[in-house]
């Protein structure tokens, strides 16, 4: 009953973070200069007043949004002003597998790199010290600055992999891409996990392990490690979060035709459709990611279910 209680308070409190998204989307597209037919400003007047009349861009401020909201809530995100031919609904049922694909496979990296990386320095002195470096290194790097420096190592320099692209059945063109969102967020899940071992090793359990006469190794994976990855847990909402919005940058700068790059396609072109589908559809994404966050929390951590 608790379980459901929260449930629903989530689900509540998403709908009515969607709505003020929604609002708020709107009152910017209006307030800046421009829109989505400047492109036609050689047509005579009465055709652009014609192109916002059929769009309903006419319409004051609360009629716009109750108009959205009504065909939103019917699965019609309406026609994409900057890809004629195609739906906003078409358009992002195409990108977002992409995009999350790129996600998952930069979070599964992370955490395949963090894991024994931070149990090897958990059994040095300077350890959690080092961790903290290679963290801030890593984040003070910005993906705008080592998309391009891989991509000037491994494919122009090497020549190992592709400089840009994108290809189901190219898994090349994946790489550089996937390792591009997975560095930055591996330093963060790297702290926190080598922060959280350090703790585990000092808990009454693991104490008890040491005093068996245990190897290191063995007290480290087999018996600190699940008290880490458990208090770890809380950090993957944020990293996988990170991953998703962070995944703008690198499709634009790999060529990948994903949420993220028509998001900023959208914002720049004054596509008010477009735009405000993929921020709605992040924001759905985040909510669930949080949400499937939350449940694996409770399913592992007995202490939530008394």
């Amino acid at each position: 009953m608790r379980l459901l209680g929260s449930l629903l308070l989530r689900l509540a409190t998403t709908a009515l973070t969607l709505l003020a998204l929604l609002v708020l989307c709107l009152a910017l597209l209006r307030a800046v200069p421009g829109g989505p037919f400047d492109q036609e400003k050689l047509a005579p007047p009465e055709v652009q007043a014609a192109l916002a009349a059929r769009y309903r861009l006419d319409q004051p401020f609360w009629v716009q949004v109750s108009d959205y909201l009504g065909h939103a809530l019917r699965g019609d995100l309406g026609p994409s002003f900057q890809y004629s031919d195609y739906s906003v609904q078409e358009l992002i049922a195409g990108a977002a597998p992409i995009t999350l694909t790129l996600g998952g496979l930069a979070a599964l990296l992370a955490i395949a790199l963090a894991v024994p990386v931070a149990c090897g320095l958990a059994l040095r002195p300077a350890g959690l010290r080092v961790a903290s470096w290679a963290s801030l290194l890593a984040l003070a790097v910005p993906k705008f600055v080592l998309a391009p420096l891989l991509v000037l190592l491994f494919a122009l320099q090497l020549g190992w992999l592709p400089a840009a692209g994108f290809g189901w059945d190219q898994p090349r063109t994946w790489v550089l891409p996937v390792l591009s969102l997975a560095l930055p967020q591996f330093a963060v899940l790297l702290r926190a996990l080598a922060e959280n071992l350090r703790a585990a090793l000092d808990s009454p359990p693991v104490i008890a392990a040491q005093a068996r006469g245990y190897p290191p190794s063995r007290v480290i994976w087999r018996h600190a490690l699940p008290l880490a990855l458990l208090q770890t847990l809380g950090f993957l909402g944020p990293v996988l979060i990170a991953l998703l919005t962070g995944s703008a940058i690198i499709e634009m700068v790999y060529s990948i035709p994903g949420l993220g790059r028509y998001l900023v396609a959208a914002a720049l072109n004054r596509d008010y459709t477009l735009l405000i589908g993929s921020v709605l559809t992040v924001a759905v994404i985040v909510a669930l990611v949080n949400l499937l966050i939350d449940a694996l929390q409770w399913l592992l951590d007995p202490r939530l279910r008394t």
